[in-house]
């Protein structure tokens, strides 16, 4: 559950998966080498679990160098490890950072300052968290970031500068051998963000209001830092015979979505299948867009499948203004594809349809 979970948000020149043989690895960070980040706010104790620090020393070969700073807390202002964290940094042939939050911080009743406990101020990872990984990226070291939380974090500088990110949230006591498994290559990542990461929080309207614009994937009109649906895999898949039927709806009926999807890459993977609707426009206050199915499907290399939907009237209609779920006339827009439409990282399939009636439900 915990490797099917992780989500690859980047990796760049495809520097993931990592080979077991390196000659040397630093593991930095607060999240690195504590049950913490792994259990998050709901849990009970453990007999046993597995830290991402002993992970990685459990899937390495013996000869593999590991060397491990924690670097800094969660929060505070303290950089007495930093010294000895860049030292490691620069010893090693690659960085491995575990950064976060944990279930403390961002839970209920969490130990967060300031007259909100329990609540964030910020997307983004701590403070001293910004300034360590900043630190370690001043030695030249390829870097790859995982971040453990709960909620997104808003992590531009590292988007931009990182080489690999993955997003583990809190994985559970066996976190630390999933997050292993992923980054040496032992599962290839299949996770979606089920969340938006946004750019900052000043993408999000005020608390109190309640216009929805930016709130959540459905309102959103900007591009965020990665969009609601996304996540990479070590493998890549190719989308095509893309059929809707039928194309016109005079009365309530079902509609037939089907979609060919080939792995074109050199691995075995496990993709999810997005369908996204879109009513060009209304006379109602509605989502922007809708995730409306998903389907997970396993394909070797060099395989295809059909992968098919049904949309139901259910599905299609909408609720207006007055409460009420009705069948609107117009034109809808069907996306399927890997990742939520209309944003950068999106290579969706597209195609229309129109209804012709209206009716109350």
């Amino acid at each position: 559950v915990a490797r099917e979970s992780i989500v690859l948000l980047k990796n760049q020149n495809k520097i993931l998966p990592l080979k077991k043989n390196l000659n040397s690895i630093a593991v930095i960070g607060p999240n690195s080498d504590t049950l913490d980040s792994l259990i998050g706010e709901y849990y009970g104790t453990p007999s046993t679990y597995v830290t991402p620090l002993q992970g990685i020393r459990n899937k390495v070969a013996p000869n593999t160098k590991i060397f491990y700073s924690k670097g800094c807390d969660h929060l505070g202002d303290s950089k007495e490890e930093f010294k000895n964290a860049k030292t490691l940094a620069e010893r090693s042939d690659i960085v491995i950072m575990f950064m976060g939050l944990t279930g403390q911080i961002e839970g209920e009743e969490g130990y967060v300052t300031g007259p909100l406990v329990g609540d964030r101020k910020e997307l983004s990872l701590p403070k001293i968290q910004q300034e360590l990984l900043r630190h370690i990226f001043q030695t030249g070291k390829p870097i790859i970031l995982v971040l453990l939380s709960g909620g997104c974090l808003s992590v531009p500088f590292s988007k931009e500068n990182v080489p690999a990110i993955l997003q583990a949230w809190y994985p559970g006591e066996e976190g630390g051998s999933a997050i292993a498994d992923v980054i040496f290559g032992d599962f290839n990542p299949s996770g979606k963000l089920p969340i938006t990461f946004y750019n900052s929080v000043d993408q999000l309207p005020d608390f109190k209001d309640y216009k929805m614009l930016n709130r959540t994937y459905r309102y959103l009109n900007e591009n965020p830092l990665f969009p609601f649906g996304f996540g990479l895999s070590y493998t890549s898949f190719e989308y095509s015979d893309f059929k809707i039927s039928p194309l016109e709806l005079s009365k309530e009926d079902e509609i037939q979505i089907s979609v060919d999807v080939l792995n074109i890459g050199k691995q075995p993977g496990q993709e999810i299948v997005q369908l996204y609707l879109k009513k060009l426009e209304s006379k109602n206050r509605i989502p922007l867009i809708e995730l409306k199915g998903f389907k997970k499907i396993y394909l070797k290399r060099g395989e295809m499948k059909k992968v098919s939907f049904m949309l139901t009237s259910d599905q299609y209609s909408i609720v207006n203004e007055e409460g009420n779920r009705i069948i609107e006339s117009g034109i809808y827009r069907i996306f399927i594809g890997g990742c939520q439409p209309d944003t950068p990282f999106s290579k969706c399939l597209k195609k229309s349809f129109e209804i012709t009636f209206n009716k109350n439900l």
